[in-house]
């Protein structure tokens, strides 16, 4: 679930890339965003169903070694 105050990446159907932002406010089906990338300062309603989770990615070290190897 998604809290206000929130960082996120979202991606509207059609955005070549992913957006982040800030969650101002919760509503229902939808949340209210504040643009931290291009253009700076927007504010969106953006679906959920376009709303991702942006927190740290866990990377192994070593993880890919060996495959070319085999």
């Amino acid at each position: 679930m998604f809290k206000v105050d929130e960082l996120v990446k979202y991606m509207m159907p059609l955005d070549a890339d992913y957006s982040y932002g800030v969650i101002l406010e919760l509503k229902k089906g939808r949340a209210v965003v504040l643009s931290k990338s291009y253009p700076h300062g927007t504010i969106t309603e953006v679906p959920y169903r376009f709303i991702d989770h942006c927190g740290k990615e866990v990377r192994t070290v070593g993880s890919r070694e060996g495959k070319n190897n085999q």
